[in-house]
């Protein structure tokens, strides 16, 4: 198990160790390749090793200090800025006033958010807030006071007037903490399967509701890890871009800050009114996504694309109807009719175009969803999208399969007769899938 947090900006990393001797080993033969020493030291008959990072002449002095007690590896640092107590915080010698573990805060994010237990990291806003705004109440603000005191200016002085401290705290309120951890953490000797999430905790209302409005539809098929080589998605329901966007920009200039920092925030934000946004997406109302993913390609021996499986497709609560206001605005297309529900054509058909070798991308039409594809694979996919009403399933998805994205460019480069630079031909057997 390992650990990792911070004694105000003082951060501390602890790791359990099997075999301490090993930890040493390594430590004198990284010593041994750099020319680097260390000094021994003790607190309270702790032992540990010190490596110092600064010079002599340094305002301030930083060491490296490494240390091992009962099979626990413990890395921080001291720094001439520390209050010698915290050394002993850190080595464990000392327990802190409010330890971790004497409330339920961890426990409480693991339920609240649905993590396992194998992994757990925040960011207390609140914390950062209150050092910046009233340093001595905290120990990252009293650390921050003092390097504060070695610069000839106190940037952070002004965030320490009365209305920075309340109007801040109220932000901080509303953002308590950035929250990650494992929705699921499963290993074997065969496979590792991760599922992590970030999350930014938020009391807003507005602007968690403006995100809903906002969120639009991607398709399964940009997520299915199995069958794709790359894949991303966008989702937006443009109906609802303008007004939600329009209500985040209103919120933000709610209330009016006396704090200059924010009023300053404030008034760039007065100059970037979004009424031009609604005016730009009246002609793409109905529109809730555009997806699209390589399912397979090939390349020939000059590293040319030969033949690609694939499509793009847009969804939208009418494609012909956006089509046809498209068409008022490009005379190239004014004389294209799109083909009926669930027929195919080939693209070339309706736009004049010369197709590549091993390409030649087909339409279909579906009520709500309008895809360009080529090959087999993509056939089916787009095929079968026409079953799939649009939700509101998400704003952004990436999916890529390292090993089918990168076998075909070292293959071909390796027919062609070319240095392959090692790290691109590792990736052609790095067998991970990632979204």
């Amino acid at each position: 198990q390992g650990y990792f947090y911070t004694l105000g900006m003082l951060p501390v990393f602890k790791l359990d160790v099997i075999n301490p001797d090993a930890i040493w080993a390594l430590l004198d033969s990284a010593e041994a390749e750099s020319g680097m020493t260390h000094e021994n030291g003790q607190i309270k008959q702790r032992n540990y090793r010190a490596y110092t990072l600064t010079d002599e002449t340094d305002q301030v002095q930083l060491e490296l200090i490494i240390s091992q007690h009962d099979k626990l590896l413990t890395i921080t640092f001291d720094s001439s800025l520390n209050d010698p107590r915290l050394l002993e915080n850190a080595l464990g010698i000392t327990p802190v006033d409010t330890p971790l573990a004497n409330v339920s805060l961890i426990n409480d994010l693991i339920e609240k958010h649905s993590f396992t237990k194998h992994s757990l990291g925040y960011i207390n806003h609140h914390a950062i807030v209150q050092a910046i705004t009233s340093p001595n109440d905290n120990l990252l603000g009293q650390h921050i006071n003092k390097l504060m005191s070695l610069e000839k200016q106190d940037h952070l002085h002004v965030y320490q007037q009365p209305h920075c401290k309340t109007e801040l705290n109220n932000i901080a309120d509303n953002w308590p903490r950035t929250v990650f951890g494992f929705n699921q953490f499963d290993i074997n000797a065969q496979t590792t399967m991760l599922d992590m999430s970030m999350v930014v905790e938020s009391n807003n209302q507005t602007i968690l509701t403006a995100l809903t409005q906002m969120t639009g539809f991607i398709p399964q098929y940009v997520k299915d890890l199995n069958n794709t080589v790359l894949a991303l998605g966008i989702g937006l329901d443009i109906s609802n871009l303008s007004p939600a966007i329009s209500n985040v920009w209103n919120e933000l200039q709610q209330p009016k800050y006396g704090c200059p920092p924010l009023q300053k925030m404030q008034s760039e934000i007065q100059k970037n009114n979004p009424i031009m946004l609604g005016v730009m997406t009246a002609m793409a109302n109905g529109i809730k996504g555009i997806s699209g993913a390589v399912m397979d390609y090939r390349l020939d021996d000059n590293q040319i694309i030969k033949n690609v499986d694939a499509l793009l497709s847009l969804s939208a609560n009418d494609p012909k109807t956006l089509f046809n206001i498209i068409k008022t605005f490009r005379p190239e297309l004014a004389n294209v009719e799109l083909p009926a529900n669930g027929s195919i054509v080939e693209l070339s058909s309706l736009i004049p175009f010369e197709p590549l070798p091993g390409i030649n991308p087909k339409l279909i039409m579906h009520k709500e969803h309008m895809v360009i594809f080529n090959g087999d694979k993509a056939k089916k996919v787009a095929i079968e999208l026409g079953n799939n009403p649009i939700t509101a399933t998400g704003i952004y998805s990436l999916s890529i399969d390292y090993s089918k994205a990168f076998t075909p460019l070292v293959t071909a480069a390796e027919l062609s007769g070319q240095q392959i630079p090692p790290e691109l031909a590792d990736m052609k057997n790095y067998n991970l899938k990632f979204n």
